[in-house]
């Protein structure tokens, strides 16, 4: 308890009603005897307090109400305040790492978006070689044909010329 990593009930002692997640208590199970007891207040994982009646059991607290703090009140009040001096120093050597990881990941993905543009680009590139190769040879195809329609017309014309002559 006051540590940055801990999960559980915590001890309020005089520091007052702390900021919660939720504005009404949390019971999951009510006993048929119940007689109201007051609230005990925990600190739990995100998705804890979503999902209260799959978790109250590890925490003992399926019949009691239940109050969750906040993380930002627990790290910057409470552990201050119970001997966690190195609370702070541990959250901001926490948010430098977090900091370089998200340095380091927006590099990493900024290496990887060049590299996939250079990709991108090299494909277009030999596309487009292929696609001139491909035009390149239509073209000698299309010439050579061509040439050959046009002989067989002046063949035909020549022979067309001579029958005429000889009428």
């Amino acid at each position: 308890m006051g540590q940055t990593g801990y999960y559980g009930r915590i001890d309020l002692g005089n520091l007052g009603a702390p900021p919660v997640i939720y504005q009404e208590p949390m019971l999951v199970e009510r006993p048929r005897d119940y007689r109201p007891v007051a609230p005990i207040y925990l600190r739990v994982p995100r998705g804890h307090a979503t999902q209260w009646s799959r978790h109250c059991s590890a925490y003992n607290a399926c019949n009691r109400p239940v109050y969750f703090v906040q993380d930002r009140w627990y790290n910057n009040t409470y552990v201050r305040q119970h001997g966690g001096g190195d609370a702070d120093r541990e959250n901001k050597d926490y948010d430098k790492e977090r900091a370089k990881d998200r340095r380091e990941n927006l590099k990493e993905r900024e290496k990887d978006r060049r590299e996939s543009e250079k990709e991108r680009e090299k494909d277009r590139r030999e596309a487009s070689k292929e696609y001139d190769k491909d035009r390149r040879e239509a073209q000698k195809e299309y010439d050579k044909d061509r040439l050959e329609f046009d002989k067989e017309r002046r063949k035909a014309e020549k022979e067309y010329s001579k029958n005429q002559d000889r009428k």
